[in-house]
């Protein structure tokens, strides 16, 4: 695939010492470095340590390893040539695409022996790459010169051409201001995307934006320093949150229709050394509810899950860590449990989608109404089902469970790792382990995994070792996948997720 497959088990520091440009004892405090700095590519510490110049190490490679220099401070961006790269693979790598010769990519790089880059840039573009070295502060200031002319392009057009009105509750948005229209349009990326939430990241020379798609956050293009500012005061604004207010952190939520889709955004702002850093989630109100059969359950599970579910009494546990997709598990079992012959009550912080025909209260602690409190006064309204987003403290777990034995079904999302870890998270709250084990009918444990995409995965047959690795019989025929990366998965290999379980009654 490219020339250096040869040289994939050749390290940088056995070659530089081999030469004789550095001492082993050199090397091995520069790996010491290393392990405390992962992000860093050992030539950089050893340019830092003053064992070697740039310039010693970009000879050295050119000399050694036969791969050219490239003085990109005489190169001026070729737009056509930069669009045969995601920018997402520009940025992570740091890599400038020069030219492309037939089935050949020449590629500028830092770290040519960067093997995992160039074979994921070769699987990419479908091109054999050939890689050149380059100084990191060219390819940054290339990096720079090119993409920040998109972004002022964007804002550009957006000053010239009228932008659709964004409607936040009741209000329109007046169109003729760029900086709105510029929030509206990261916004609608989200969408697209269907990122669970985006951030705006200061940092000293720009804003950088990514987004968490299919939980794994991904770079999008940096917005410029000067707007900063203007950037976080208008989702301030649209939050009705205090714009004068920098120095503690703030929460605020707006509801926006973005293409005819109700769209519920949560702000969150933190001061940070380059200014407030912005995180803001995303709830499409309009997408339809997961049914039970839709979640990733196995045939067996599924039956097992809906026959729990339909116990009269007793208290359900959905346990795993956060962006585990406990909270979509909760809403698919209220939409299954919601029939009119239920009087069923959610308590919830925050009610992150209105349903139909369910009494939901949003725990608001600022005016007393916590999890306790709220739920001793929704088992005054007789309900038949309870769902508690969370079970938090010591009060509501206890709450909680002595509510199930008295009667009715009770339903909570957990913090927990797995199922066995709930049990006993519960009796470290200080819960009885007598009223564990008469309330608790089961606990359901969950993660969230990528699914490879259907459009560009790629099939393989596992040899013996991975399949003795995976425990399917050496002697049975299958066929496995990988990930491949094309333009309806933004090249990352992966479309959407599905939940695994572990279910224990």
């Amino acid at each position: 695939m490219i020339k250096l497959a040869v040289q994939r088990k050749i390290l940088l520091g056995d070659l530089l010492v081999k030469a004789g440009v550095i001492t082993p004892n050199q090397l091995r405090m520069a790996l010491i470095v290393q392990k405390e700095e992962v992000d860093k590519r050992l030539g950089d510490i050893l340019v830092e340590m003053g064992v070697m110049t740039q310039e010693d190490l970009i000879n050295f490679l050119g000399k050694q390893l036969k791969i050219p220099y490239v003085d990109l401070s005489k190169f001026a961006p070729d737009k056509e040539t930069f669009k045969l790269l995601p920018k997402r693979l520009i940025e992570e790598y740091k890599v400038i695409p020069l030219r492309r010769e037939d089935n050949k990519l020449v590629l500028a790089m830092i770290d040519p022996l960067d093997i995992i880059a160039i074979d994921n840039i070769s699987l990419a573009t479908k091109l054999s790459v050939q890689p050149v070295v380059a100084t990191e502060k060219d390819i940054t200031q290339i990096i720079k010169q090119y993409f920040g002319e998109e972004v002022d392009t964007l804002i550009s057009t957006m000053r010239k051409e009228e932008a659709p009105a964004l409607k936040i509750g009741e209000k329109v948005i007046s169109p003729d201001v760029p900086i709105p229209d510029l929030v509206d349009s990261l916004i609608s990326r989200a969408c697209k995307l269907n990122a669970s939430d985006f951030h705006l990241e200061p940092r000293e020379e720009d804003v950088r934006v990514r987004y968490r798609v299919d939980g794994v956050t991904q770079d999008f293009m940096p917005l410029p320093k000067e707007i900063q500012m203007a950037v976080t005061s208008r989702v301030k604004v649209m939050a009705d949150m205090d714009i004068t207010e920098t120095r503690l952190p703030q929460e605020g939520h707006f509801k926006v229709k973005i293409e005819g889709r109700d769209v519920d955004v949560r702000v969150s702002t933190i001061p940070t050394l380059y200014g407030e850093k912005v995180a803001l989630r995303v709830f499409n109100l309009s997408a339809s509810f997961l049914k039970l059969d839709q979640l990733g359950f196995e045939s067996e599970e599924l039956r097992e899950f809906e026959e729990i579910i339909s116990k009269p009494y007793g208290m359900i546990l959905i346990a795993g860590p956060t962006g585990s997709g406990k909270s979509t598990t909760f809403y698919a079992v209220l939409n299954k449990l919601n029939i009119a012959q239920r009087c069923i009550f959610s308590l919830e912080d925050p009610v992150e989608y209105p349903l139909k025909d369910i009494n939901q209260t949003q725990v608001n602690p600022k005016i007393g109404l916590t999890y306790a409190s709220g739920l001793q006064s929704i088992l005054r309204q007789i309900p038949d089902i309870v769902m508690l987003g969370e079970i938090r403290d010591k009060d509501t777990a206890r709450f909680a469970v002595e509510a199930s034995l008295a009667g009715g079904l009770m339903l909570s999302t957990f913090h927990a790792y797995d199922a066995s870890g709930a049990i006993t998270r519960l009796s470290n709250m200080g819960v009885e382990l007598y009223s564990i084990c008469s309330a608790l009918i089961a606990v359901v444990s969950q993660r969230l995994v990528r699914i490879l995409c259907p459009a560009c995965k790629k099939a393989y047959a596992p040899a013996r070792e991975e399949k003795k690795r995976l425990g399917i019989p050496s002697d049975k025929e299958g066929t496995l996948y990988h990930p491949q990366g094309c333009k309806d998965c933004y090249y990352t290999g992966y479309r959407g997720r599905t939940g695994i379980f572990e279910i224990v009654k």
